[in-house]
Order: C-alpha cells, then structure tokens, then sequence
C-alpha cells in the first residue's frame, strides 16, 4: 500500500514541483522518471507530435497487440481509420478496431474458461464458468473500456492451462517440459501486459514447487526453466527501461526513436 500510495502521489504532485524538480535534475520529476517529459523543453518547435517519446509507466504487450492488428490493414485503410473524422453518432473508426479486438479477446478467454472447467470437472462446470464469464457485467465494462484486461485475462487463463498440464505426467511419468517453459512464457507475457501480475511468477513457483515431484533437483530445475523463459520474454523491456532511465540528462537521446 505505501508502494502504491507512492506511485500515486508522485505523478499527481503537481506542475510547479515537477517543473521545479526538472530544473534541479532531480527528486521525482527529473529526466530519470519523466525522460519524455524532460524532452520537450528540448524540442524547438514546442511539442511535436510526430516525435517518438519513451513510454515507462505502461506495459507495452497491449499496445504491440494493437499495433498488430493494425498491420493486417492496407495502408490506405489505416489512414482512413484515424484520418475519417465520424459524424455523430458516429464513433471514431478506429475504436471499432479496438473493440472487436477486445471481443475476440474476451471470447477467447471465454472458450478457455470452458476448457478449463471440463479438464477439471467436466462439460457442464466448463458451460456454466463460460456463460458466468460472458455475462458478467464487470467483464463487459473492462472489454468495452477498450484497456487491456481481456488480454491480461487471456493470459492468465493460458498460465492456468499450463500450471495444470505441469502438475500432471506425460505417457513415460515425467513431467512435460513443454508445459513448464509455457508457464513461464505466460508468466512473462502477464508481466507485458500488467505489471503488478508480476505476482503470478511466484505464485506459479510455488504452485510447481509443492504439486512437482517430491526430487529437490527436479524442483530446482523447474524454477530454474520458468525464471529463465520468463527473463528472456521480460528481460528485454526491462533492460530498454533502465537504459533510459539510468543516463544523465545529457546522454539520454529520445529523439532517436523509442
């Protein structure tokens, strides 16, 4: 709670402490924490909105989803989705976009609910948490919020998949490896999607530690395969982040493109 209180408080601090503080190279509006707030000042033409800016405060797996999608259109369309001014009550077109994408999303998770629930118990358990799934109201504000919760929802549902699937034993009595390396492929896309799932990891570490074989080295070597795939989905960002925020005013570049 005090974590949160922090990170609540700094942004919300006020102009005039984060102009002060930009002057001074320091404290919590400084080039450290606001690279792309410190930047404008630097740009001579005021606020370009073409200029690419760091982002740190938001998970990037969203965004890369929408910039996905959005690839699949022709290049004219693309245009037109942002470019096409709607007359009311017409909604902006690109919202669409954004929506169906979180349909698709939230049914996804809908249909892992289901083959959750039937793997579990069976078909019945499977329609009745899938149905509870779609009709739940809250669901249905998040997915028309256009924000990223249907896909952190997919995901996590995907880690429960793969937590199940390890905790069981393929034809020859071990434990599938695939399903251990898919724990924490899912564990680092949480992470890209929603920084505070960050706690999955360690709840899936001790899900594997305690439901695994009672053999240490066999233990031992499950935490290290869900660290190590979960490092190399998450590392990456991870590191660009520190990269930008561990230089000096002077050093940091964020006019060449982040």
């Amino acid at each position: 709670m005090a974590a949160c209180s922090t990170i609540t408080y700094v942004p919300g601090a006020g102009p005039r402490r984060a102009a002060a503080s930009l002057r001074a190279r320091s404290g919590p509006g400084s080039a450290r924490t606001h690279p792309a707030t410190r930047a404008l000042p630097r740009q001579k033409s005021g606020c370009d909105a073409e200029a690419l800016l760091p982002e740190l405060r938001r998970p990037p797996l969203y965004s890369i989803a929408i910039g996905g999608v959005l690839k699949l259109f022709p290049e004219k369309m693309r245009d037109e989705l942002f470019n096409t001014v709607p007359e009311p009550p017409n909604g902006f077109r690109a919202d669409y976009v954004l929506l169906v994408l979180n349909i698709v999303l939230l049914w996804l998770a809908a249909w892992q609910t289901f083959a959750l629930g039937r793997r579990l118990f069976d078909d019945w358990v499977g329609t009745v948490a899938a149905g509870g799934l779609l009709l739940s109201t809250a669901i249905w504000s998040e997915t028309l919020a256009l924000n990223g919760v249907p896909l952190a929802m997919v995901l996590l549902l995907a880690l429960v998949h793969a937590l199940v699937r390890a905790a069981g034993k393929d034809e020859t009595g071990a434990r599938p490896t695939g399903a251990v390396v898919a724990v924490g492929a899912a564990c680092g896309g949480l992470f890209l999607a929603d920084y505070s799932a960050l706690a999955a990891l360690a709840v899936a570490l001790a899900w594997l530690w305690r439901s695994g074989t009672k053999t240490a080295r066999t233990r031992w070597k499950n935490v290290a395969v869900v660290s190590a795939v979960f490092a190399a989905i998450a590392g990456p960002w991870c590191v660009r982040n520190i990269v930008l925020t561990g230089n000096d005013d002077d050093s940091l570049d964020v006019d060449t493109g982040w």
